[in-house]
């Protein structure tokens, strides 16, 4: 692979994981009965420890929580080798900030792998954290 190339895919991973997180968080705060449309039918949610299976579940999970209010500090992106993404085209995102849940202010950080498919960025794996 050249460095162009290479350059370009991370370019590329850089932009999408961006617009990816910004709408995200987004439906997170606003939209939250639309986040379905983000998660692969099979993905994974853990947050803060708690294992959620299945973009079914995950929704519900996501609608039982109260009021958020999110505000990104930081949005990294990385293209994944499609040896690991067993060939699907991935990139690895990781968002950290403040989010205030119930008003109460809270730091956080959240990993997604996200696969395209048909076009769109699906997420397979969301790993939150918050302290």
């Amino acid at each position: 692979m050249s460095i162009q190339s290479s350059t370009l895919k991370i370019n590329h991973a850089c932009e999408s994981g961006k617009k990816f997180a910004e709408l995200f968080y987004e439906q997170l705060d606003k939209n939250r009965h639309l986040i379905g449309q983000l998660y692969h039918d099979t993905a994974t949610l853990i947050w803060n420890g708690n294992h959620i299976v299945g973009k079914t579940n995950i929704v519900q999970f996501y609608m039982n929580l109260p009021a958020i209010d999110t505000n990104l500090h930081g949005i990294d992106s990385q293209p994944v080798s499609q040896i690991i993404s067993k060939d699907h085209t991935s990139i690895l995102v990781t968002c950290n900030g403040r989010m205030a849940i119930n008003r109460k202010q809270q730091h956080f950080n959240e990993s997604f792998m996200l696969i395209a498919e048909n076009n769109v960025w699906k997420i397979v794996t969301d790993t939150f954290r918050n302290y």
